[in-house]
């Protein structure tokens, strides 16, 4: 399929009905996907929403929060702002998403940044930036951040079809089948333990019997966990948590050492 027709095709099926700007079209940078149901759709990428909204509102303001984070899921909310002067609680849209951690596909185990991509991509389609062509944004929590116009055709040749680019997360890509030649490895690390999240959000989630179970990485403890080294030598525990003790970047390892430092004061505190 050539580009001319791409485009012809593009502007048969697609529309764009808020946020109209000139200079900017929108239907220049929405590509040709393949909807789960084998059918031919079109898909605008969060990165072009993001450009769209800088055209329409270059003062405008993208916040997004962290609401819920653990080792298996996170959920985030994003707020759409006119200005970088509008007050908090007004704000044009938001939107909410959550994505979980799957050891099996390497592009998942990045559940943070896709639940934020996500969040960012349904606010921004709740304040109208998004084609629009008869598909709802709200998709059945399946592979897009919103549904793409289905236009109802069959797919393209081979070769033809683009997939989105990991900048609209939720679209992974198709796991392959696992085969004893091949297994699937897990992730090198868990989220936290690379300095990637802070440690007073690990700690809202963190239970007392994960930060038991949290591996320690140094010294003569190495391998054990947590809650083994707890026993064995409390003042472990203190070091982890001083300015000037454990230096390495495991924020879980932090994190784990709080919840049990406060958990041992509280049993104090009691007696």
């Amino acid at each position: 399929m050539s580009n001319n027709t791409e485009k012809n095709n593009i502007s048969k099926n697609v529309r764009v009905v808020a946020n109209l700007v000139e200079g900017y079209n929108p239907l220049d940078f929405v590509r040709i996907i393949l909807n789960s149901d084998g059918t031919q759709g079109y898909y605008l990428d969060v990165k072009d929403r993001k450009a769209w909204f800088r055209a329409v509102y270059p003062k405008g303001r993208i916040v997004t929060e962290i609401r819920t984070i653990d080792e298996k899921k996170a959920i985030v909310e994003c707020k759409i702002y006119e200005d970088t002067g509008t007050p908090q609680d007004e704000f044009l849209a938001n939107g909410y998403a959550q994505k979980f951690c799957d050891v099996l596909n390497p592009f998942s185990q990045q559940y943070l940044e896709c639940a934020e991509t996500a969040a960012i991509g349904r606010a921004l389609a709740s304040a109208g930036f998004n084609i629009q062509g008869g598909a709802s944004d709200d998709d059945d929590g399946n592979s897009l951040v919103d549904a793409p116009v289905d236009t109802g055709s069959n797919p393209p040749s081979q070769g033809q079809t683009e997939s989105p680019s990991p900048e609209s997360p939720a679209q992974a890509p198709i796991k392959p089948e696992a085969s004893p030649s091949a297994p699937q490895q897990p992730p090198t690390h868990l989220p936290g333990e690379k300095g990637e999240i802070p440690v007073e959000v690990i700690v809202q989630t963190m239970t007392l019997e994960q930060a038991m179970g949290v591996i320690v990485p140094f010294k003569n403890h190495r391998g054990k966990t947590l809650g083994q080294v707890a026993t064995e030598k409390p003042d472990t525990v203190d070091y982890i948590l001083k300015s000037d003790g454990y230096k390495g970047p495991d924020n879980r390892l932090r994190a784990a050492a709080r919840v049990l430092k406060t958990e041992a004061l509280k049993g104090q505190q009691a007696g």
